[in-house]
């Protein structure tokens, strides 16, 4: 595989205006990939929703599987069908607690998103904590291991009023709500990033140079990496 450019980079953010769609389903199977067999009795699952299409992303809650709950997976397969079938590609194998009896707690949730397109994205890596535990009883400094501080990243891109990127990320800087940031390359690597877009302002104004606009995505977990499937 060639190696990845830098030059087409692209971000998806969730939009929390509207409610995400929550599915139950009867069956998760362990392996190097999980199958997600859904409920069948559900109508919008009949129906064989749009957004169930391979390189999507969905959410995964109530397993109990570390590897599985409250994380974003990428659709790697899916079957349609009287019993639709979804694969996600996430290692579930190291897994040893059994799944919850009732597995109509088992929740498959969607979101809408918006495409962004920005010039210039830059994560900042967040710092270790660190607690001095120092006596005078020591002749060296102690420390114990704090809580991490996941850490920002700052962007900019074109600004334009007429763009539903960059006014997606004018309403998000308004809202406030912690949502997911994803960004991939052509050949599907991504990025999965989750925090509240803290800062939102119109870049600096010189003659004869575009306008920009500049901002600050404050992260509330360490972001994770997965490869998108993508068409040959």
């Amino acid at each position: 595989m060639a190696r990845e450019s830098t030059i087409k980079f692209e971000f998806e953010l969730q939009n929390v205006a509207h409610d995400p769609a929550v599915l139950d389903t009867p069956g998760v199977t362990a392996g190097t990939t999980t199958l997600i067999t859904l409920d069948a009795a559900d109508p919008g699952v009949v129906a064989v929703p749009p957004w169930y299409v391979v390189g999507e992303v969905l959410f995964i809650d109530g397993t109990g599987w570390p590897s599985l709950d409250g994380k974003a997976h990428m659709i790697t397969a899916f079957t349609p069908g009287a019993t639709p079938t979804v694969t996600v590609a996430t290692d579930t194998s190291a897994e040893t607690a059994p799944l919850p009896g009732d597995l109509t707690d088992i929740t498959v949730t969607t979101f809408t998103w918006t495409h962004v397109c920005l010039s210039e994205f830059t994560p900042n890596p967040g710092t270790p904590g660190e607690i001095d535990a120092t006596t005078m009883c020591d002749t060296e400094r102690k420390n114990l291991p704090g809580l991490p501080t996941p850490g920002t990243a700052s962007f900019t891109g074109m600004f334009d009023l007429d763009d539903a990127g960059m006014n997606a990320l004018i309403a998000a800087q308004k809202d406030a709500v912690a949502r997911y940031l994803v960004g991939y390359t052509r050949q599907g690597q991504s990025a999965v990033f989750h925090g509240v877009v803290s800062s939102f302002s119109i870049g600096s104004l010189t003659v004869e140079a575009a306008v920009t606009f500049t901002g600050t995505f404050t992260l509330d977990e360490s972001p994770y990496y997965m490869k998108r499937p993508t068409t040959p």
